[in-house]
């Protein structure tokens, strides 16, 4: 394989057992935003957790980006803000 032109994206998970399977970040390289890349890499997490006895996925993702999880069934349950500090 070659990084270059094999390297698509990449997630940073955490298997919970039963408590849920998180993903922290997923990262789709611009040119492969447009494939089936996102369902496909859910489906094969999806079905590593189920093998685990995880009864649920969870991520975390930029604002915007509900369109597409929902559409492949994911609900909004949790939001995330952040505030940047002032150095003082």
């Amino acid at each position: 394989m070659e990084p270059a032109k094999d390297f698509v994206g990449f997630s940073v998970i955490e298997p919970l057992r039963n408590a849920g399977f998180h993903i922290f970040a997923v990262y789709i390289m611009p040119e492969f935003r447009g494939s089936n890349m996102m369902k496909n890499g859910l489906e094969y997490l999806e079905a590593e957790a189920k093998k685990m006895g995880s009864p649920y996925i969870s991520l975390s993702t930029a604002h915007g980006n509900g369109i597409a999880f929902s559409a492949l069934g994911y609900v909004e349950t949790y939001s995330n803000y952040r505030k940047q500090l002032s150095k003082e």
